[in-house]
């Protein structure tokens, strides 16, 4: 939805069709228009058109990646959100095998904060919320 008020057209994919549901109600309820939603496996669909940018929140986005590349257009970028590190690094080298131009892997931490009028400092640490994201340019 976010990638939806800066996009002029957004494709999203879900296999699912219980989640395909919900993706249209909200998009309902927040009078988006510009999303076409394609109710299907990815590895099964084949895009003729080229993209600016692919998204990849799924499972096994290292094949994901190899099976959407040729969709991007030249200099367009890609980018994973993977939870655990194993699965970043494997969509890393995915992409250096693509012969990626540029990559990066970022870690994103939930860390909350404790503010008192003496001080600001991290809560205690307990569990902490912790993904990656994978960014390559085509």
């Amino acid at each position: 939805v976010q990638l939806a008020k800066v996009c002029k057209k957004l494709i999203t994919f879900e296999k699912r069709i219980e989640f395909a549901e919900i993706i249209k109600l909200n998009l309902n309820k927040m009078s988006i228009d510009n999303v076409t939603l394609v109710v299907e496996n990815f590895f099964d669909v084949d895009l003729d058109e080229t993209i600016d940018l692919l998204v990849l929140d799924m499972k096994d986005a290292d094949k994901a990646i190899k099976h959407g590349w040729g969709w991007i257009k030249e200099f367009g970028w890609a980018c994973a959100y993977l939870p655990n590190i194993e699965q970043a690094k494997n969509f890393y080298l995915s992409c250096e095998e693509l012969e990626a131009r540029e990559l990066s892997l970022v870690e994103i931490i939930k860390r909350e904060y404790e503010v008192r009028e003496q001080g600001v400092r991290p809560k205690h640490l307990g569990l902490m919320h912790t993904a990656y994201l994978v960014f390559a340019q085509k």
